[in-house]
């Protein structure tokens, strides 16, 4: 039976070609260009945290970025909110090539990173047709 885990294990191992991480800051201010600031801060402080792993620029991208108006709801009246301040979402996606080393040493820095970003791994495998 162990011996049929580990085929299952190897056969996945072999269809993945590709690894993407999904790199998910948030942040927020009072002010809108503080905001802006703090966005532009931690993008560059995770560019730099992957950026000493030898990480070709090309393979981390920004896949997603808002900024929006945050309401502190009033309690008894649902319609009308207290402006707060302004959040933003950035997502950035790295793609490596599917190999355990470099997957870790990504992991590893995201774990070890001040930001403490949220991040999501997620697997390309090939089609039946193309092994």
């Amino acid at each position: 039976m162990e011996n049929d885990s580990y085929r299952v294990a190897e056969v996945i191992h072999t269809m993945i070609r590709r690894v993407k991480i999904r790199v998910f800051l948030k942040g927020s201010s009072s002010d809108y260009g503080r905001m802006i600031a703090f966005a532009w801060f931690d993008a560059y402080e995770l560019r730099n945290t992957i950026g000493m792993l030898d990480i070709d620029e090309l393979d981390m991208k920004t896949v997603h970025f808002s900024a929006e108006a945050l309401y502190e709801h009033n309690p008894g009246d649902e319609m009308k909110g207290s402006f707060i301040g302004y959040e933003y979402r950035h997502i950035l996606e790295i793609e490596l090539k599917n190999d355990e080393a470099q997957i870790a040493a990504v992991t590893q820095a995201l774990s070890a990173c001040k930001l403490k970003p949220d991040f999501r791994i997620d697997y390309i495998t090939t089609d039946k047709e193309e092994r």
